[in-house]
């Protein structure tokens, strides 16, 4: 049966997508939190 491999091949991709998002996601929010906070300390 064909089916089997490729669904888990795609159930791994996604799984894999799924966390690079939110890996990616973490990385901007702390470097905008990082960039924002150094920017208002330069302003004061």
């Amino acid at each position: 049966n064909l089916s089997c491999p490729i669904q888990s091949i795609c159930y791994s991709m996604n799984i894999a997508r799924f966390l690079m998002i939110n890996v990616i996601d973490q990385l901007f929010e702390h470097y905008n939190q990082n960039h924002s906070t150094n920017f208002n300390n330069w302003l004061s």
